[in-house]
C-alpha cells in the first residue's frame, strides 16, 4: 500500500516530517557543494585549503547520517 504525505491538516499531526527532509535537503546540498570545493583545492594543490574542506565535509556527512538516523529511527515509524 502507498502511503502519500501528510498535506496541510495532516502536518500538524506529524510536524518533524517535513523538517526532517528539509534539513537533509540543505545537508545534501552542502555535501556536493563541499565535495566540489575539495576537488578543486586538491587539483589546485592548496593543502590548508583542503584539510578544512576535509574536515567540514565530514561534519556535514555526519549531520547527515544522524539526521538519516532520527528520520528512520523516530519520525518515519510514528508518521507510518
Amino acid at each position: 500500500m502507498r502511503r502519500r504525505l501528510p498535506v496541510h491538516g495532516e502536518q500538524r499531526k506529524h510536524p518533524h516530517l517535513l523538517g526532517i527532509a528539509a534539513a537533509q535537503a540543505v545537508e545534501h546540498y552542502e555535501i556536493t557543494r563541499y565535495g566540489t570545493m575539495l576537488a578543486w583545492a586538491k587539483q589546485l594543490g592548496l593543502s590548508q585549503v583542503e584539510d578544512l574542506l576535509k574536515e567540514t565535509l565530514a561534519e556535514e556527512e555526519s549531520t547527515d547520517e544522524l539526521l538519516s538516523e532520527l528520520a528512520e529511527d523516530a519520525i518515519n515509524p510514528q508518521a507510518a
